[in-house]
């Protein structure tokens, strides 16, 4: 089962639904949520950014290109080496 994002009412308790989410930046959101149970309805906006990573991303560049050069032969190999070489 995926992880989700649960946030409970700031006033009831209850659990809320986000109804609207603006992606304004890359890592950063503004989420509009509203309060499940029907006494209350609170609605709220809540900030979501991306605070610091905390496991680089196996597709990195560094661990990218070694994934790509261990897959070449050997000859390839040679060859991108001479190519790094000439400049």
């Amino acid at each position: 089962m995926a992880n989700v994002l649960k946030v409970k009412c700031g006033v009831c308790g209850s659990r809320c639904f986000i109804r609207r989410s603006d992606f304004l930046s890359d890592g950063f959101a503004r989420i509009y949520i509203t309060c499940t149970n029907p006494q209350c309805c609170q609605s709220e906006v809540y900030n979501f950014e991306r605070s610091h990573v905390v496991k680089t991303s196996k597709l990195s560049k560094d661990r990218l290109l070694e994934d790509v050069i261990s897959l070449l032969s050997e000859q390839d190999k040679q060859q991108l080496k001479k190519m790094i070489e000439a400049v």
